[in-house]
């Protein structure tokens, strides 16, 4: 086992890094984090940047990829897959998404609440890097209107995609057109609308 560390120890710190951009952030911290100096250093290196999926991680594990992977390292973050649906009764916050995610590219949100939503939106825009963005919802259908306004805004977006699973219900989306033109280039309508509706989204969509 101490032959196999020491081969290992021998690769250069490019080709780490080469093989970390395949990890999960909370994954590479787990395996790597207090392993040895040059481990330690290589993780908390500025420089590495972070994919954290923390959609798919149980409960137990979920708190400490918040607290001690995410929290102290919101500036080296470039992709993040955030659940909502995590237990309330279990006594911690995850985290806010704001102007400390300076590197954030990549963000989705799954199983997000109306009253979460909005808000988290609304402050989003002060994120410099942000041009992908997902959301899986399936809550209020009145709020679809004011999560395509909200999501419009964000200045530097090209890639939208929002989900909504309530298949039955009828939407209804309003867009102010005159006010709402937007950069995203790709856009994904993954629910039921009426031509009315698509022709008010597409109008906003020059880019498309």
């Amino acid at each position: 086992m101490k032959k196999i560390i020491s081969c290992i120890e021998n690769l250069s710190n490019e080709i780490f890094y080469e093989i970390f951009d395949f990890l999960d952030g909370c994954e590479i911290y787990q395996a790597f984090s207090n392993l040895n100096d040059r481990f330690q250093t290589l993780i908390t290196c500025s420089t590495l940047r972070l994919k954290i999926d923390l959609s798919t991680r149980p409960d137990s594990s979920l708190e400490y990829g918040s607290k001690y992977v995410v929290v102290p390292n919101k500036d080296r973050i470039i992709a993040l897959s955030w659940p909502f649906s995590y237990d309330h009764n279990l006594g911690y916050t995850l985290f806010n998404i704001d102007s400390s995610f300076i590197r954030l590219e990549i963000l989705t949100l799954r199983s997000i609440r109306a009253n979460d939503l909005i808000p988290l939106l609304i402050n989003m825009i002060s994120l410099p890097h942000l041009f992908s963005l997902t959301i899986n919802y399936d809550e209020d259908p009145q709020e679809i209107s004011n999560i395509y306004q909200a999501s419009f805004n964000l200045s530097m977006l090209k890639y939208f995609k929002l989900s909504f699973f309530a298949f039955e219900t009828l939407l209804s989306i309003s867009i102010n057109v005159d006010k709402q033109l937007t950069t995203i280039k790709y856009l994904v309508i993954d629910h039921c609308c009426s031509l009315d509706e698509l022709i008010a989204l597409l109008s906003c969509t020059h880019q498309l």
